[in-house]
């Protein structure tokens, strides 16, 4: 964490550095563990000290390590330059083990992958692997989640045999992202203009809400109520990823600060939900690393509970909550409201 103006001048800056596990999987495998399941994280290490704390971590968490591969690239290391508001400057990133979770290595928990109730994949793997994925998905019916990462990740989607496409259910892209994995134009233009077609909906209200038939014009469902304006290319971004993902069910599509939208289709009907960002002192704020993950993985707890899409997005938001509070990418515990009171659902061992 730094304070102060940056100076390119090749002198020393006086900052807070901490080292904690992180990755997108890894957070929401976690997370998930956290929450009372038994994720299995499937990815490759290094022999090094990184990687020896990513097991020290799993061991303290009980976490299952079966899929853990120890490879002879160094661990993924991504080190964050974080303000003094605790929002991520710029990163670097150093993620050349990720090749090694290869097809082949896959071949080994095809068993895991038929048993699951969802599959949960991020952009950082190749895209050979991701194919790979997809493929089992789709042979055994399995349900399949894909975390963009970032906007050059999250294309590679499209990357993946159009016959395998089927087996996605859920996608929880940014603004960005979702752009660039429908292949539509991304200049800083465009954004602004959809960024301003989400301020309507965002001013609505908390859990604003709309509910109609998916075979209206998407322009009409998403004005329903003054929520959006008209706007052709918001209306194509949002019909566009649903049609080429044909077993597509839900488009969690996270706006930061703004909150996220779940956007749902179920057979011939099409709702969209707006939910407000956690409510969060500025003092409270200790990263926003991880919070994203944590929100997904609150959400998909909720889906593995067959909770309904309103409470889905609760747990999600207070996970997000508690690990904007938390110096680490997830925090020691989750608390979940129970009827109406707050349950400790993880004690760290």
């Amino acid at each position: 964490m730094f304070k102060g103006t940056c100076k390119s001048d090749g002198r020393t800056h006086r900052t807070k550095i901490r080292t904690v596990p992180g990755g997108v999987g890894r957070n929401m495998a976690e997370a998930l563990q956290k929450l009372g399941h038994s994720p299995l994280f499937i990815s490759a290490i290094g022999n090094d000290l990184f990687g020896r704390e990513i097991v020290r971590n799993f061991k303290e968490n009980q976490m299952d390590m079966a899929g853990i591969l120890t490879a002879k690239s160094p661990t993924a290391i991504y080190s964050a330059l974080l303000n003094h508001k605790g929002e991520c400057v710029f990163g670097l990133g150093d993620m050349t083990v990720h090749c090694d979770i290869s097809s082949e290595m896959l071949k080994g928990h095809i068993e895991d992958i038929r048993r699951a109730s969802i599959v949960l994949l991020d952009g950082n793997i190749p895209t050979e692997t991701m194919s790979t994925v997809f493929e089992i998905c789709f042979r055994y019916s399995v349900p399949l989640w894909f975390e963009p990462t970032e906007i050059r990740k999250a294309k590679k989607i499209l990357e993946v045999p159009r016959e395998y496409w089927s087996s996605l259910r859920y996608i929880s892209p940014n603004l960005r992202e979702l752009m660039s994995i429908t292949a539509l134009p991304s200049s800083q233009a465009e954004f602004a203009t959809l960024e301003k077609g989400f301020d309507n909906w965002d001013k609505a209200g908390d859990n604003s809400s709309i509910s109609m038939n998916i075979d209206m014009n998407i322009n009409e469902i998403l004005t329903a109520g003054n929520f959006l304006p008209t706007h052709p290319t918001l209306s194509h971004l949002i019909s566009h990823c649903f049609s080429i993902f044909t077993g597509l069910e839900i488009i969690l599509l996270t706006r930061g600060t703004q909150g996220f939208f779940v956007l749902e289709r179920d057979g011939n009907s099409f709702s969209a939900m707006h939910f407000p960002a956690p409510d969060i002192h500025p003092k409270d704020l200790k990263s926003v690393s991880g919070a994203g993950d944590c929100l997904n993985a609150g959400f998909i707890s909720g889906l593995l509970h067959q909770l309904p899409l309103e409470m889905c997005a609760g747990r999600g938001t207070h996970c997000a909550k508690k690990s904007l509070e938390s110096t680490s990418n997830v925090p020691p515990h989750f608390k979940l409201a129970n009827n109406g009171h707050e349950e400790d659902v993880f004690v760290q061992y």
